[in-house]
């Protein structure tokens, strides 16, 4: 079905045209207007008549991905606090998920630091009624899903071997970022899915996956459900902090608490965002790649900074 495990000879075979053409034989539509847009992870995506998105799957993983995505999707119409896609059609062979788009621009972290102050808290507070809606299923409410614990931790090296491995081989660290995760990596405790605080989560509320209202500076949806599932709550709040400015998660942190008298530890909550960022850090020093060693390198750089609250 997906002949292709690099993502890049699937973007290179298939043509605007030919996405076109699958697309318009598939649906029975007559869209005109295709555009070829950043890729997702291990995606192809593509805009529609400036009004659709289809993603085809590049491999077996985003195939799993948009399977997932259909799903949940499906299960949230009709109920979401805020707009997400509409799915008009998901196809398996080529594997590709059509869906309206959401209105609004994708958000950045400096768009989101150029709000007052009311606007900030107001964006927070908007962001967390989705998760805080997500997070009041039960367990047994999504059963019928078959949802997969997400917890992308479990799968790194110990917190022993993982400082072993950027000890011994990274060169680009200062003594101190070291000295810094020396510290994190001997207090971390790995996660399973045995002592998880489980809950039904999106799992990827990064800024890239937010639409944004330009006019009204407001939020005006969320993209990329291919990740939703079973997650710990410390690591939904860790995931955003990938790329969310720093003082946005103790706004998140007190709307959640304000929303659903839960108190998340926001010390937890930071010492897992640095872990996964070492974790990946020490797999391309692993694997020697040169390239992606140094911009793993500068992220970690700020996620330390971050952690350390410096930012």
């Amino acid at each position: 079905m997906l002949p292709f495990s690099d993502p890049s000879t699937f973007s290179a075979i298939l043509s605007d045209s030919k996405a076109l053409e699958i697309v318009n034989e598939t649906t029975k539509r007559q869209f005109s207007n295709i555009k070829r847009i950043e890729n997702g992870c291990n995606s192809i995506c593509f805009c529609l008549d400036d009004q659709y998105i289809a993603r085809f799957a590049a491999n077996e993983y985003s195939y799993r991905k948009l399977k997932n995505e259909k799903a949940i999707l499906d299960f949230l119409e009709g109920q979401s606090t805020i707009k997400i896609p509409e799915p008009i059609m998901y196809k398996s062979d080529p594997a590709f998920l059509l869906h309206k788009m959401v209105e609004g621009e994708n958000l950045s972290s400096d768009m989101f630091l150029t709000l007052n102050t009311e606007k900030k808290h107001k964006f927070a507070s908007d962001i967390i009624d989705f998760v805080s809606f997500m997070h009041s299923f039960s367990l047994d409410d999504v059963k019928s899903l078959n949802l997969k614990y997400w917890n992308r931790y479990e799968s790194f090296l110990s917190p022993k071997k993982l400082f072993e491995t950027i000890e011994k081989l990274d060169t680009k660290l200062k003594p101190a970022e070291l000295e810094y995760l020396r510290g994190l990596c001997e207090r971390y405790e790995i996660i399973t899915q045995e002592n998880a605080d489980l809950v039904f989560g999106h799992c990827d509320i990064m800024v890239k996956n937010i639409a944004f209202n330009t006019e009204s500076n407001t939020l005006n949806g969320l993209y990329d459900f291919g990740d939703s599932g079973l997650v710990h709550r410390e690591f939904e709040f860790s995931q955003m902090m990938m790329d969310w400015p720093s003082e946005f998660l103790p706004l998140a942190l007190n709307a959640y608490f304000e929303k659903t008298d839960i108190k998340v530890d926001q010390g937890k909550v930071m010492d897992h965002m640095l872990y996964c960022r070492a974790s990946f850090y020490s797999s391309r020093l692993l694997e020697a790649e040169e390239k992606r060693i140094s911009g793993s390198s500068k992220l970690l750089k700020v996620a330390i900074k971050r952690h350390q609250g410096l930012d």
